[in-house]
């Protein structure tokens, strides 16, 4: 009998067990955190008989999550460029800075990472020749104006009955929103009335990683607050970092989920806490 060759056997053997065991082992691990299908599709049917449908795909994966820290930009040499002809520029009590053209205005926060842009002359237009893209066009260019053309995602839509949109637009972060960085833009009769910025700069992630809700547990004990609504109303899901907390100069954002209704409303969740707020 040759032992030599039966000792190379053994060990192909062994080393074939230890891949396939080790490989099971990373599967169990991550199947740990995924939520199964049939708690996905329970919730779903819970969410159909109170009026609602869900997005067809809904993530199950409930990793451990980092929060994301930010700090203040320096948005004093942007606010600089904004218009290219003359202005007036003046420092108020605190950090704030108000700059005047014309008939606009742009106020800066430098402790807070915010400006504000004021017309108080609007170039109306005709809504007969407006159209719904037309308008958010006008508002996404704002947006981004004043973002310094960053990735923007619209993540919400608020109207009235004269004329009046309000859209949200946040910063696209590598697959999520950071929805702390965000430009709101009032738009009434075509022409921009008003536009809101908050926009810091990404430091980095913490070196800890947070147990996170899974989905489905997120998502039902959100139900009752949302509400019954009318049948087939679709909700949004959309994935990201909310800002939650401050230390000295330091923003703290955590993972969270913008539950959001068709008419603009909704609930930001806490994906560490499962706490959630209707403010944006």
């Amino acid at each position: 009998m040759n032992w030599r060759v039966i000792r190379w056997i053994l060990v192909i053997i062994l080393l074939i067990l230890n891949i396939g065991l080790f490989g099971y082992s990373v599967y169990q691990k991550r199947q740990l955190y995924v939520v199964p299908t049939e708690r996905i599709e329970y919730v779903r049917e819970r969410f159909e008989e109170w009026g609602y449908q869900l997005p067809k795909e809904i993530s199950r994966r409930q990793y451990p999550k980092k929060r994301l820290i930010l700090e203040v930009t320096d948005l004093e040499d942007r606010a600089n460029a904004f218009w290219s002809e003359d202005y007036e520029k003046s420092y108020m009590p605190g950090s704030r800075i108000l700059y005047t053209c014309g008939t606009q205005t742009l106020t800066v926060d430098r402790e807070q990472s915010s400006m504000v842009f004021t017309e108080n002359d609007p170039d109306y237009q005709n809504a007969d020749t407006l159209t719904d893209a037309k308008v958010e066009r006008t508002a996404r260019e704002q947006a981004q104006s004043m973002m310094n053309n960053k990735d923007l995602i619209l993540v919400r839509v608020l109207s009235d009955d004269v004329g009046t949109r309000i859209y949200y637009f946040c910063e696209k972060y590598k697959d999520d929103i950071l929805f702390a960085n965000r430009a709101i833009i009032t738009v009434t009769y075509g022409a921009v009335v008003r536009a809101s910025v908050s926009q810091f700069t990404v430091r980095g992630y913490e070196d800890t990683a947070y147990a996170v809700y899974p989905i489905d547990e997120l998502l039902y004990s959100c139900l009752r607050t949302l509400g019954q609504a009318e049948e087939g109303t679709q909700l949004n899901l959309n994935y990201g970092y909310a800002m939650t907390g401050q230390e000295d100069e330091v923003f703290y954002c955590t993972p969270s989920v913008w539950i959001g209704k068709p008419d603009g409303t909704g609930l930001m969740v806490d994906q560490l806490t499962d706490k959630s707020s209707d403010l944006f």
